[in-house]
């Protein structure tokens, strides 16, 4: 078997903290390690042939790599190429492989991001982003997105801003929205230029968030950035902005808005 590819993982020393205040760890079949330090954070390296690791991606990690799906993390168990773990709130998280349904997410698909393991019948909503948001700054970009939830006829609804390494940067709290039907928000995002994640949340009148939802790109663009008109397009009408930047992922996965 070909040895999977290793690469570094984001993990600057801030971050880190000391290295003495690890909780609890676990190891298994899989060749991959998680280990949860004093804070509740959880933290994954080694083998990651079918996502166990938690960080949506097959890549190997040679050191600790924060998994920022799992907040207040109380303690893990690794399993033959899959991993689960259990928050501070009770709620058990499982991602990796899952030929046989082993995660209990519903699904018979491998899954490299933690999914919440919810019992059958309670009725998650589900919400996804609809389509990229193109801004410049200071300006207000429309963030599209779609909620659906058979049993409630409105959920509080949280569109927020990640960076491509899924550090938290803008947070909105939008309320009570309906259910089922095409939803929009005008928002101004106070961010430099640069390319962005941005995620919509829905979280049922139970208090469950949904085990996760679909990521579209936030491109925030420099102000008066033009791209190269020959001389016949020279027009006030063809005033836009260069595209967006590339190896922006067109979706990722994340279990919990509130990390």
């Amino acid at each position: 078997m070909t040895p999977p590819t290793q690469k570094s993982g984001r993990d600057d020393e801030g971050a880190r903290g000391r290295g003495d205040d690890w909780v609890a760890a676990g190891t298994g079949f899989s060749e991959s390690v998680l280990a949860v330090k004093s804070e509740g954070s959880l933290w994954a390296w080694g083998r990651n042939e079918f996502g166990e690791l938690g960080l949506a991606d097959t890549v190997a990690r040679d050191r600790p790599v924060r998994v920022p799906h799992v907040v207040d993390c109380a303690c893990v168990a690794v399993g033959g190429f899959f991993s689960l773990a259990i928050d501070r709130d009770g709620a058990l998280w499982t991602w990796g492989l899952n030929h046989l349904g082993q995660l209990g997410v519903g699904e018979i698909s491998d899954d490299g991001a933690p999914a919440r393991v919810t019992i059958c019948g309670r009725g998650l909503p589900t919400a996804t982003a609809k389509a990229d948001v193109k801004v410049r700054p200071g300006e207000t970009g429309r963030f599209a997105f779609s909620i659906e939830d058979p049993q409630r006829s409105a959920v509080l609804v949280t569109v927020v801003v990640r960076t491509l390494e899924l550090d938290l940067l803008q947070r909105w709290r939008l309320g009570d929205k309906p259910t089922n039907v095409d939803l929009a928000e005008n928002l101004a995002c106070d961010l430099p230029p640069g390319d962005y994640l941005w995620y919509v949340y829905a979280i049922g009148a139970d208090g469950y968030k949904q085990p996760r939802s679909r990521t579209a790109r936030l491109t925030v663009r420099p102000k008066g950035l033009l791209r190269r008109q020959t001389r016949g397009q020279r027009s006030p009408m063809n005033d836009t902005t260069d595209p967006p930047g590339e190896g922006v992922p067109a979706e990722v996965t994340l279990g919990r808005e509130d990390d």
